[in-house]
């Protein structure tokens, strides 16, 4: 199906249901039919039955982006909270991410979580100290609460990026680097977005 309102920049919709299966995804320009090419597209895109899964749209802004699946997680406890860092953020290279000292710069990683991700991707799975799973989540046992992310150049603890989201217990949340340097107009900035809770028709984003 098609949507003709669109999605804008740092936008997600919430999640909706959709038989198991493999599709033929297509984005289009806002306002578009579904006849033409469209701005990207993806096949097969994969849905497995009771697992949540997202479709970001990750581009400069100057070329052709692309369309990338990106397998959802939830907390193993009712007392954890599950995040995730993906860097989507062209032009911009791999960082370490993690607990900040604080949610405002400048500031340094108390904790780095997520070595090294490259642009368009999440961390690899890592069974360390703390565990990163096969979709490149950890699970936190803060309590929820405010909790300062931040991100760093690899092997460096002094946080370019930080934001404070204010994380829920027993939710699923993705860390995203977005921005492009070389577009004042879109600086590079974290923006968090719960995906276990909604606003309409959008997953609640923003800290």
């Amino acid at each position: 199906s098609c949507s003709h309102k669109g999605l804008g920049y740092k936008e997600v919709s919430t999640l909706f249901p959709l038989q198991a299966g493999a599709y033929d995804f297509k984005v289009i320009e806002a306002g578009a039919t579904c006849d033409g090419a469209g701005v990207t597209t993806l096949s097969p895109a994969i849905v497995e039955e009771s697992k949540p899964v997202a479709f970001y749209l990750l581009g400069d802004g100057q070329t052709k982006p692309t369309l990338a699946r990106f397998a959802e997680s939830r907390p193993a406890s009712p007392i954890a909270l599950s995040v995730r860092y993906l860097h989507a953020a062209p032009n911009v290279p791999a960082r370490d991410a993690g607990v900040a000292a604080s949610a405002s710069l400048p500031t340094e990683l108390l904790l780095k979580v997520f070595p090294s991700v490259p642009f368009g991707s999440v961390a690899p799975p890592s069974p360390g100290n703390p565990t990163i799973d096969a979709n490149g989540y950890t699970d936190l046992t803060t309590g929820g609460g405010v909790t300062p992310i931040g991100s760093a150049a690899p092997g460096t603890t002094t946080v370019e990026l930080t934001i404070g989201p204010d994380f829920k217990t027993s939710h699923a949340y993705t860390v995203f680097a977005v921005g492009n340097p070389s577009l004042p107009a879109f600086p590079t900035q974290l923006h968090v977005c719960d995906e276990t809770a909604s606003v309409g028709i959008l997953a609640k984003c923003g800290v």
